[in-house]
């Protein structure tokens, strides 16, 4: 059918002439089309512009037609139609498939995005083996480090044990060891020297005396006659474990990295530093053991140091240096490491939370720089049995021996040690928040990035005032050339609906999210802990879901608050673009001569030729990359601020401004260029006939132009979202292994909104696809339904505790042994301090079925939280040998006598007294109970008062403790208990003379002191019958955890008044 018989055909009402398919085809290429932006358009898709370029090219167009009639006249034979072939082809056939191309990539790209991660994870981030090294090699075996490791865990082994001291044993015989193949290597003795500190310390609040048994171990190239102006390099990991942890990961895989680090030294190039090794005893007891190094000789020679530690398990996983406070160290780390990790993120989170390693005690007693790395993935197995070689892989030691032997050997072959800083002084090293680093630090597959807290603010600063100045400019070239009205509608307006919608989105699936997580955890509390990836993923699919429906849902809401004209005369189809004519001029002649006149004046490209004014505006797909650029630069506010303040983990969100801003101005660039290079394509063509080259050379350009405005959201996609969406994947990754684990200290409506926020700035970005495919296909929103329902109801139905997730509780048997009478039974509190309880019910319920005598309640712990406990009255003794237990301990006290006066002249008295400890037991505390236990009265409790022992203070440069001194004397009003931890175990029990001063009420002294217990612990796997009981009866979900110093205690008193 020719033109004119299309047009006669439309003319007389043919209603056959279009199609409902045909017009849906139309509508779309009509409302997705655009054409390119010049320097003289206002932007992509202004179609009155556009029509003014495509009337510059309508004479090629005719003069084809023109050629072509001709020819067939010649030749006797109907003309082909050159708009048919070059405007309309593959219109109809090719419009259904093109308008679901976006919904394609909308579902899609986030597989793909991942697909990309995963690949480029495992391949880059890990060794890829387990190495089997001779022992004079120069590299870390991970398989000779994981013997190691499955020999220090065999069994738990805290402070309070004999398995400590087999431990402690076999580190020194494995040193010992080493020593002698230095020695066959040619290495001087001094080489490889060996110590056992013995420092007696107390400390820095008076409530604890400790007596240390570190091995410390020193690699010295320049042997005895060195210089020692060199100052060392302090590489430290604790050996001791929680009370029933096999401590796998916290902490025998560092103990052994460094017992392989130390083995590879001795065949490594000669050093320029000294490397010092502390194998510290006590970290698990308010990480006493560094604070004890902190006071040895050894110490005033070190000026940055390396740590080591754990938490969860390692199956596989990555170990990470998550704080440090050295830009210097971190420079030389990211210069040798192989497979680094690190993340400021986790920096500024752990520098707010109380849990802790001994990088404090280095940083706020030692005053040093450093780097702390920590195993962080399956929180689930801290501290607890299941810390052990059935939940880590061998894979994750030889990564960490790789990154600490690098570190160390570049470390000291630099001169960072020669010229690094003492840290700043802290007011209360224990208690205050450490300093944030100003500088930005993360690595994505293995390649470490650092930036200046100064840069990266500088960077920031950037990224919005170029974001500006393009706005700026955009603005002021559209007044100019088309006035302020006109510039008003076609770019303010469009630009705030795209941003309003970006921002509705990001409100809706936040607070959807929240909705959603506040009645899954009504429904069935603890979800959120036990099934992660479930709950993970039905977060991911409600914030994809949201970013899906909102295009549909989009237009009457934008109406509603103003941000365009209403349906009735100003949108066409689905409503998409903005005021103009188009709509009244359709009602005016009709949908099918107005679709006839516009098809008609298809140019080669495709591109409407528009007759006469139908000005209609652009799609908000075209303006999305605009709004979303506003939002990106939106978040820079907030980020800049908490930058200002030391906080750079939101670095991810820099990322996305930046590359959002890359994006849209790559496709302003572009789209100039392009329309460019179409005009001096057709300038070259020859109009005098019409041949089969030139209808190839014409549809080769012309589908090159049609490609690149159909597919420049695509672009613009792609750029925008590549490289932040990698790094945002890395965080999420790194959040669904290591905070799930954490509730109650997160929770679970924070935690699960954390995740939300996250997919969020993943799928944001997929708007401009979802907005296009919104018209023409149901394609995502069907498979996110179908997705979503079942993974909720399945988060909010199943029991989320399992074997594999389980409950973790505490275990406290106490026995009173002060009479015969209160001897006979003891009691047992079970508390569950981490992890959630599902129901009252089901806990309740499974401690009932083997004891009937039981209380179980909520109440708040030491620290002020809420957990829940369970108490058993007239339970059976802890298994002791003893035929009379009340002479298990023994405690005694002289009468108070008058000291003195203290500095604002009230009376002090003192009560002199000694007790004796449990045999068995190198852990007793003592307890004054105080009439006015939150009195500022002056109380003090004094350990070895006669200083029979070296005393020294915890981080008082070596201050001996001096009792008899008022001047000296530290006030600890309050002070109403100690603990004292002896070295070795002592035959018959600790002995321990103590002295309690006090502010006196009397004049003889009395009536402050009711009484005074004395308590020593015993491990309950081998002292409480009744906690083999639990281990029998109890469900597999319930585990014991976390204990410091053994869950039976055995308790004496003393009456005083």
């Amino acid at each position: 059918m020719t033109t004119q018989e299309r047009d006669h055909a439309a003319s007389d009402g043919d209603d056959n002439e279009f199609t409902s398919e045909e017009d849906d085809a139309f509508d779309s290429e009509w409302e997705g089309e655009e054409g390119l932006e010049a320097d003289d358009a206002p932007h992509d898709g202004d179609v009155g512009d556009i029509g003014d370029a495509a009337r510059e090219r309508a004479p090629l167009l005719n003069a084809l037609g023109e050629a072509s009639a001709s020819a067939s006249e010649q030749i006797g034979t109907e003309a082909p139609d050159a708009r048919a072939f070059f405007g309309n082809r593959g219109y109809n056939d090719s419009a259904s498939f093109r308008a679901r191309i976006p919904a394609l990539v909308a579902v899609c790209a986030p597989l793909l995005l991942m697909a990309v991660y995963i690949v480029l994870s495992a391949s880059l981030a890990m060794p890829h083996v387990v190495l089997v090294a001779p022992m004079n090699s120069t590299v870390v075996s991970g398989d000779r480090a994981w013997n190691h490791v499955k020999n220090i865990s065999a069994m738990a082994h805290t402070f309070n044990s004999r398995e400590n001291d087999r431990v402690r044993e076999y580190i020194l015989n494995e040193v010992a060891q080493l020593q002698f193949l230095a020695e066959g290597c040619g290495h001087p003795k001094a080489f490889l020297s060996l110590t056992t500190d013995s420092v007696n310390m107390s400390t820095a609040d008076g409530r604890i005396f400790y007596q240390s048994n570190n091995v410390i171990v020193k690699v010295d190239p320049f042997m005895e006659n060195s210089n020692h102006a060199k100052k060392a390099l302090l590489l430290s990991a604790h050996f001791d474990t929680q009370v029933l942890a096999p401590g796998v990961v916290d902490n025998s895989i560092s103990v052994a990295v460094a017992l392989e680090v130390l083995r590879a030294l001795i065949f490594s190039p000669t050093l320029s530093h000294p490397v010092i090794f502390n194998f510290n005893n006590g970290e698990e007891l308010f990480l006493l053991g560094a604070g004890a190094f902190t006071l040895h000789p050894w110490f005033k020679l070190i000026s940055g140091f390396i740590n080591l530690d754990g938490t969860g398990s390692a199956p596989g996983t990555r170990s990470m240096l998550f704080r440090t406070n050295s830009l210097s160290l971190l420079k030389e780390f990211q210069k040798h490491a192989p497979n680094p990790h690190a993340s400021v993120l986790f920096n500024d989170v752990v520098s707010k939370i109380p849990s802790d390693t001994d990088y404090r005690v280095y940083v706020g007693y030692g005053h040093l720089q450093g780097l702390d790395f920590a195993f962080y993935s399956y929180r689930y197995q801290y501290h607890s049995v299941d810390d052990s070689v059935e939940f880590s892989w061998p894979i994750s030691a030889q990564h960490l021996g790789d990154n600490v032997l690098a570190a160390v050997i570049g470390i000291c072959n630099s001169n960072v040690l020669d010229t690094i800083d003492l840290a700043p002084p802290i007011e209360k090293p224990i208690s205050d928040f450490l300093p944030i680093p100003d500088f930005v630090f993360f690595d994505l597959f293995g390649f470490l990035s650092i930036t200046s807290g100064r840069i990266y603010r500088l960077t920031i600063l950037w990224v919005a005032g170029a974001g500006l100045v393009w706005a700026t400019g955009k603005s002021l070239k559209e007044i100019a050339k088309h006035g302020l009205n006109r510039f008003a509608n076609r770019f303010v307006r469009p630009t705030l609906e795209a941003y309003a919608m970006v921002i509705f989105t990001g409100v809706s699936a936040l607070a959807g999210t929240f909705f959603l997580s506040w009645c899954k955890t009504w429904m069935n509390r603890g979800s959120s802990y036990g099934m992660p990836l479930v709950n993970i993923g039905w977060i991911c699919v409600w914030v994809y879901a949201c970013v899906g429906i909102i295009p549909k849902v989009w237009p009457p809401i934008a109406e509603a608050v103003w941000l365009r004209k209403s349906r009735g005369g100003a949108s066409v189809g689905t409503g998409m673009r903005y005021g103009g004519e188009l709509g009244s001029r359709r009602r005016r002649v009709g949908g099918r001569r107005t679709r006839r006149m516009v098809r008609d004046s298809m140019d080669v490209t495709g591109v409407p030729v528009v007759l006469g004014q139908l000005s209609a505006g652009p799609p908000l797909e075209k303006w999305l990359p605009y709004g979303l650029l506003a939002f990106w630069v939106t978040l820079l506010i907030p980020t800049f601020w908490a930058s200002s303040r030391g906080w750079n983990g939101l670095y991810f969100v820099s990322h996305w401004s930046f590359y959002s801003l890359l994006a849209v101005g790559f496709t302003q660039l572009l789209s100039p260029l392009a329309l460019k290079w179409w005009r001096q394509q057709q300038g070259q063509l020859e109009f005098d006939a019409i041949g089969a080259q030139t209808r190839r050379q014409v549809g080769w350009h012309a589908k090159v132009v049609r490609f690149y405005e159909r597919q420049l959201w695509g672009v613009q996609l792609a750029i925008a979202s590549f490289i932040p969406g990698l790094l945002t994947l890395d965080v999420a990754e790194q959040m669904s292994i290591a905070l799930p684990a954490c509730i109650p200290g997160i929770p679970e409506i924070a935690h699960d909104a954390l995740f939300a926020i996250m997919f969020l700035l993943l799928f944001v970005n997929l708007l401009p696809a979802f907005q296009m495919a919104a018209r023409k296909s149901f394609i995502p929103e069907t498979f996110l339904i179908a997705l979503f329902v079942p993974l909720y109801i399945y988060s909010s139905m199943i029991f989320p505790i399992s074997r594999l997730h389980p409950q973790q509780y505490s275990f406290d048997h106490e026995w009173n042994v002060t009479s015969p009478v209160s001897a006979k039974i003891s009691t047992v509190v079970v508390s569950f301090p981490y992890g959630v309880v599902t129901t009252v019910t089901d806990v309740k319920s499974a401690f009932q079925s083997f004891h009937d005598n039981i209380q179980c309640s909520y109440a708040d712990n030491s620290k002020g939280a809420r957990e829940y406990r369970c108490r058993y009255s007239s339970v059976e003794v802890p298994l002791v040998d003893s035929a009379d237990p009340t002479s298990l301990l023994r405690i005694s006290a002289m009468p108070p006598e008058e000291f003195g006066t203290s500095s604002d002249n009230a009376t002090l008295w003192d009560i002199h007294g000694e007790f004796n400890g449990l045999e068995g037991s190198r852990v007793c505390t003592l307890t004054a109970d105080h009439i006015e236990p939150k009195s500022d009265r002056h109380f003090s409790i004094y350990v070895d008062p006669l200083e029979t022992l070296d005393w020294e203070v915890e981080g008082n440069n070596g201050q001996r403790i001096n009792p008899w001194n008022p001047e000296r004397l530290p006030t600890h009003a309050g002070l109403t208990d100690v603990v004292v931890l002896r070295r070795q175990f002592e035959e018959g029990g600790m002995r321990v003379p103590f002295l309690i001063r006090y502010e006196g009420r009397a004049e003889d002294g009395s009536g402050v002191i009711r009484n005074l217990t004395v308590s020593c612990h015993l491990l309950e796997q081998e002292h409480s019958g009744f906690w083999s009981h639990l281990q029998r009866e109890l469900p597999a979900w319930l585990i014991p955890g976390k204990g410091r110093y053994g869950g039976v205690r055995i308790l004496k008193e003393l009456i005083l008044s």
